[in-house]
């Protein structure tokens, strides 16, 4: 589809929608209307223009494929801001266009596309510029089609989806928006069991020795690299909007990303190491039942690790749901659940709709930022309990710290993994193991149970949690003067992400500091006079 002139795969759009019984026409009319209003109004009185050009670009899509027109003055609207974000992105050529396209829709107002031409550099070939009088103007409004394409596709094959899949532009991206105002509860989205992309190697010819443990996301990731080389697939629409883009996953960084990721969070480009590691194991030990099928040409470990990343951060549980992975995430909104008694998957609305919202699922649990980052590729917003790994490498008073350290291992074997959050317990915990003295052994009970031992204890353990947390804290803001430099060369993209990142980690240690002063202050206040004798401060 993507080398297919446009009028054609206008048509083919067209034609799909004619084969089912099911037709997008006055759903997307309707969706235009509203989008108008939220991508026009909103965008040009909150953001800056350019954050406007995909939504913006959506309409024109939306109104070539359902031949509903937007009147007039919000055309010429629609013209106008996307001419100032062609500007501002330093597309003169698309500029020109669009300038052409308000100029004929406000005959009486002053020419701007003159003005815009004498710009242009003298061989500039604007007839092979991409005309925004045929829609797809560019890849935006090609994937928009390809998003209509499948949409018929889906409810054709028995799906439901009473929300548009649309570009939000922005950070979003594709995402849903309800077609209607709908009331909590309403189920907005069906999808067959049977459309769905699972992890069976055998269905495709691949067979694993018993005694070779894969997990289910690489055994994912092998059908969805042989799906996508499959031109008669029967899920080709969907397999069409899986785009090859790793700006946003951070497995798949080059070197001077992963090199700067280190400077601002060691911690975090340690794990990062740590899965890309596992995950290379796996995919040698399978790379010789996979190469006969794919082709070592296929299977490369570039290409494996950007479909590892794609389903890690799409699947629902272990399978892929087409449509059901471009819905955006929320902390309080529901997860895609299934239905035995409809052997489907679906989204139910946890709150009221109005038409035109974004509507969104949760990915899970999101507290751990790390986690969120490497796997969905971005930076959640905080919440009261979100933290970051943080392990601890300490050595304490030799007298008992042997001992300590057994009893906390047959207890917990990875107790030297810590949270750094509002609830520094396990860091505590640590910390109190350090400076148990012989006056402290009778209580150590309480200590493996999280409990402080004695006021002596809890003063110096205390002091060493809060001065490693403000070493960290200084270290991140040394990390700041890195991201502040010149950073030529490398994707302000992703430099943003690894920002965000730094900027999360800075609030959730500024939380565990303020966290563990008030511990104190509640042991302090809840202590009783038996507690306060133990072991005297000298």
């Amino acid at each position: 589809i993507f080398f297919r002139p446009n009028m054609y795969v206008v048509f083919l759009a067209l034609c799909l929608s004619a084969l089912s019984p099911y037709t997008l026409a006055d759903k997307a009319c309707e969706g235009n209307a509203h989008l108008f209003g939220a991508a026009v109004d909103h965008c040009r009185t909150t953001f800056a223009p350019q954050k406007c050009v995909a939504p913006l670009e959506s309409i024109l899509a939306l109104e070539r494929l359902s031949e509903c027109n937007l009147t007039s003055d919000q055309n010429m609207l629609v013209y106008d801001t996307l001419r100032k974000a062609y500007e501002a992105q330093g597309q003169p050529g698309l500029a020109y266009k669009a300038a052409l396209e308000v100029d004929r829709l406000q005959p009486t107002a002053a020419p701007s596309a003159p003005e815009l031409k004498a710009k242009l550099p003298a061989d500039f070939n604007i007839s092979g510029t991409l005309s925004l009088n045929a829609c797809p103007t560019t890849e935006v409004c090609m994937q928009e089609v390809n998003l209509y394409i499948f949409q018929v596709w889906l409810a054709h094959n028995g799906g439901q989806l009473g929300m548009q899949l649309i570009h939000w532009g922005g950070g979003y991206g594709v995402g849903a928006m309800a077609l209607d105002s709908v009331p909590n509860g309403t189920v907005l989205a069906l999808v067959p069991s049977n459309l769905t992309i699972t992890g069976d190697l055998t269905a495709i010819g691949i067979e694993l020795p018993a005694t070779l443990s894969v997990p289910a996301y690489v055994r994912l990731t092998i059908v969805l690299l042989h799906a996508l080389q499959n031109k008669t697939h029967a899920a080709k629409p969907w397999l069409n909007l899986i785009y090859r883009s790793s700006r946003h996953m951070p497995l798949t960084w080059d070197e001077p990303e992963a090199k700067l990721l280190y400077t601002i969070s060691p911690i975090t480009a340690a794990t990062r190491t740590k899965l890309l590691d596992s995950i290379k194991t796996t995919f040698e030990s399978v790379k010789p039942y996979v190469d006969p099928l794919l082709g070592p040409d296929v299977f490369t470990w570039e290409n494996f690790v950007w479909a590892y990343s794609y389903v890690a951060s799409h699947a629902v549980g272990d399978k892929l749901v087409p449509g059901m992975d471009f819905v955006n995430h929320e902390p309080e909104a529901p997860r895609v659940m299934y239905s035995k008694e409809n052997d489907a998957y679906f989204i139910k609305t946890h709150r009221n709709y109005s038409r035109g919202d974004q509507v969104l699922v949760s990915y899970g649990n999101t507290l751990d930022v790390d986690s969120t980052f490497l796997q969905y590729g971005f930076v959640p917003a905080l919440e009261a309990m979100s933290h970051f790994p943080f392990t601890a490498h300490m050595k304490g008073n030799l007298s008992t710290f042997p001992e300590l350290e057994a009893r906390l291992s047959a207890k917990d074997p990875n107790w030297f993994n810590a949270y750094i959050s509002p609830d520094m317990g396990r860091l505590m915990r640590i910390c109190r193991m350090l400076f148990m003295g012989a006056c402290e052994m009778p209580y150590a009970e309480e200590w493996l149970e999280g409990k402080p031992v004695s006021v002596h204890n809890e003063i110096l353990a205390l002091r060493r949690a809060k001065s490693t947390l403000l070493f960290m804290k200084q270290y991140g803001q040394k990390a700041e003067e890195t991201i502040e430099k010149d950073l030529e060369g490398l994707d302000i993209l992703k430099v943003e992400l690894m920002a965000r990142l730094h900027r999360a980690h800075m609030a959730v240690l500024d939380d565990a500091i303020r966290g563990l002063e008030s511990s104190f202050v509640a042991v302090m206040q809840s202590a009783d006079d038996a507690f306060l004798r133990r072991c005297p401060y000298s």
